[in-house]
Parts: C-alpha cells; structure tokens; sequence
C-alpha cells in the first residue's frame, strides 16, 4: 500500500508535485532554482513553487526530489515546469498510478524505489 503522505501520489485540488533528477555529483539547490528559468514567457502568475523534504531513489540508483507547486492556476505552473525543464535537459518524473514516470521515457513501480524522508 502506498504511503497516504507521499507528494505526488494522491491528488489535490490545489497543488501538484512532480519529481526532478538530481545527477551524481550534481548540487540540488542549483538545479532547483534553474526549474522555471528555462521559460521565456511564464504563465504562473501566482502561487508558489517549494521544494519537499522527499526523494526517490530509483533501482538504478538515480535520485528525484519532489518539487510542489500550490496556486489557483495549476496548469500554468505544469506547462511552465514542463516547457523549462525540457528546454534545459533536466529529466522531471510524476506519478501515474502506482507507477514513477520519467520524461526521458523510463518507468519504475513504487514498490521499486526507496523513498527518503529529510
């Protein structure tokens, strides 16, 4: 069973979660203000974007942390999320039912990845 308070797994009406790769090596705080810099024109125009204090380990070893938006407009914040993290390479993953889906294409199960609370 799936834990209740794990962001991205259950829907919200007001917030989403998505998930970005944090390569080895690579500094999280860095990548996580690069998020929306990719956009030229934003969409979100209110609202905000926090970094949670979850990650997800994945069976190869590669490292998500979650990142959740709260506003009125969510998809405007997803297409956003979207549009800048594709422009700049930074591979992004969310949840479809029990399963981890990246944007580079890859799947994992839930049961597969070893989630860390910090």
């Amino acid at each position: 069973m799936m834990e209740p308070r794990l962001p991205g797994v259950w829907y919200a009406s007001n917030r989403q979660t998505a998930f970005f790769l944090v390569p080895d090596g690579a500094d999280r705080k860095a990548i996580f203000q690069k998020l929306f810099t990719g956009v030229e024109t934003r969409r979100s125009t209110d609202g905000v974007a926090v970094e949670n204090a979850c990650c997800l380990t994945t069976p190869d070893g590669e490292v998500f942390h979650a990142i959740t938006w709260q506003s009125k407009r969510l998809g405007a914040w997803r297409r956003d999320f979207a549009q800048s993290t594709q422009a700049q390479g930074i591979v992004t993953a969310r949840f479809h039912g029990r399963r981890l889906m990246t944007s580079d294409g890859r799947r994992f199960w839930f049961r597969d990845l070893v989630v860390e609370r910090r």
